[in-house]
């Protein structure tokens, strides 16, 4: 009866997503105060090395909150500053995080706060690095980085407070930036390997 193949919507929209229309960019640009974008047409960061750079200043009372985030409870990544201090949340499947935090908090002024991933495995993990001013102020091995889809909750990117859902239980809602942020770079690998939608399905299936 013209019954094959069986068509779970859910795993094809995961598996291989429609087509957006959008030509590919090795850079994009957040300003903080704008609608969250889905992912789907939000930064691709998944088997790809990249940096993500926050152009801030820090009063003299010190500032917290999200500069960027992505995701949600059950997956995705939070670049924020707590109790003064700069930290990084890589969130897997809402089953492990990956977390960097700056030793010292923010001195009050202008600086550039970011976070570079390089990508030793598309499929697997590799290596990230916490920076402010451009020193390395901490870094860490991640061994799984998200390999299909940050959220499938249809949550997407937010830039200066976090989303409906927060990334990690390490705060709480949206979590605003009291700071000033100017504007969110974030620079991806232009020679990322291609796309294998079957193997990255097996890989956050088997993902532990």
């Amino acid at each position: 009866y013209q019954v094959l193949p069986l068509d779970n919507r859910a795993g094809v929209a995961i598996a291989e997503p429609p087509p957006t229309g959008l030509r590919p960019r090795t850079r994009y640009e957040y300003r903080p105060g704008g609608a969250m974008v889905p992912e789907a047409v939000a930064v691709d960061v998944k088997r790809r090395s990249h940096t993500i750079s926050a152009e801030v200043e820090i009063p003299d009372g010190g500032a917290d909150g999200v500069l960027l985030a992505m995701g949600a409870i059950l997956g995705g990544y939070s670049l924020y500053v707590q109790d003064g201090r700069l930290q990084y949340v890589h969130n897997l499947v809402g089953r492990h995080e990956d977390h960097l935090a700056a030793p010292e908090p923010l001195t009050p002024g202008p600086h550039t706060l970011g976070v570079a991933y390089r990508c030793d495995d598309p499929f697997g993990g590799g290596h990230a690095s916490l920076t402010v001013d451009g020193v390395v102020v901490a870094e860490t091995a991640i061994r799984r980085f998200t390999p299909v889809r940050f959220s499938i909750m249809g949550t997407g990117l937010t830039c200066g407070a976090g989303g409906p859902s927060e990334v990690t239980p390490r705060y709480r809602g949206a979590f605003p930036f009291t700071g000033t942020l100017h504007r969110v770079v974030v620079d991806v690998d232009p020679d990322s390997r291609p796309v294998d939608f079957d193997a990255e399905v097996r890989a956050a299936l088997n993902a532990d």
